[in-house]
């Protein structure tokens, strides 16, 4: 498992990641690596590609590559990730990034691609594909540029099983890719106009249900059915600023975050016999501004921020 956190040490503001593994005894967390990053100023996403392989985007327009060299690292468990590749096709900061590697179908259980997507300021989505040659892994290209939205689209999700591919943007617009294989080529399935602009977006199901965080302090939460998305629930005036952060739990809980709303977290249930999502908890004495929601084992999440540079753990408890 992997945490950004960043490191007070460094003026520019980069950020150190953090490696960290479950003890298999206690259940808890232990630390494992601490990389320094390559990049000259603020790291903005990080993302696992595969097993062996993570990307990183910062403010200095840059993505990089990092490797897991197991041939340096005395321990199996202990990973000893190094820099191997940097990509520059973007013009401004680099906002997000999102893993669109296909899963392996039947016997098939080598890989032949690691693929992902990146967004920018520059108001591009640019999909990158890198290819294995002899369990290798080339350089990655830029192979498609995405035009559909007319801003920056701050938020990318992709369902992995439907091979679907969501980007949610301040344009109010939520827009729907899908993959053709023949011309490796993603293409518009879909777009949904929402009244307000998109900064989140966080899987609910693997049946093409998700939510999405909104400018206005609201979270909408969409399904699926006969080919197309639809709105099933509007949760308005949640926050009083920019929902930053939605996170949705293995139990179904669901999590928002707003650095700007007197740093409130917002914890919501399912509630099946009415079939949405109802305010459970809020977390309203936080005396630091939650930037990023990172979901855990067990009903754990982790919540970090840029004022007092800490990784917070959190942990449910029960309620009669």
């Amino acid at each position: 498992m992997l945490i950004g956190g960043l490191n007070e040490t460094q003026k520019k503001g980069t950020l150190t990641v953090y490696a960290f593994s479950q003890n298999k005894t206690s259940n808890l967390l232990e630390f494992r690596q601490e990389l320094e990053s390559k990049h000259s100023d603020l790291v903005t996403c990080l993302i696992q590609l595969n097993r062996n392989y993570l990307a990183t985007s910062s403010f200095d327009k840059k993505i990089m590559i990092w490797f897991n060299d197991t041939t340096i690292s005395k321990h199996e468990d202990i990973p000893s990730y190094k820099h191997v590749e940097t990509l520059n096709e973007h013009l401004d900061i680099v906002l997000t990034l999102c893993n669109l590697t296909p899963i392996l179908k039947g016997n098939n259980h080598e890989r032949k691609e690691l693929r992902m997507a990146s967004s920018s300021t520059d108001k591009k989505i640019i999909i990158w594909s890198a290819l294995f040659s002899d369990q290798k892994l080339g350089n990655f290209e830029a192979k498609q540029i995405l035009n559909g939205h007319s801003d920056v689209a701050y938020s990318l999700l992709f369902f992995e099983e439907k091979q679907v591919f969501v980007s949610g943007s301040v344009d109010e617009n939520i827009i729907f890719w899908s993959y053709n294989s023949q011309n490796e080529q993603y293409f518009q399935i879909q777009t949904l106009q929402t009244n307000s602009g998109v900064w989140s977006l966080t899987e609910l199901s693997k049946n093409l249900e998700f939510a999405s965080g909104h400018e206005n302090g609201s979270i909408k939460i969409w399904s699926y059915k006969q080919e197309e998305f639809y709105l099933r629930q509007s949760l308005d005036n949640q926050h009083s600023d920019t929902i930053h952060c939605l996170l949705h739990l293995d139990n179904g809980d669901l999590i928002s975050a707003s650095p700007n709303d007197t740093n409130k977290i917002n914890i919501y249930y399912f509630n099946l016999f009415e079939n949405e999502f109802i305010l459970k908890q809020s977390l309203n004495k936080i005396n630091f501004p939650i930037t990023s929601l990172v979901k855990l084992t067990d009903g754990l999440f982790a919540s970090s921020n840029f004022e007092d540079m800490s990784i917070k753990i959190w942990t449910p408890i029960s309620v009669n």
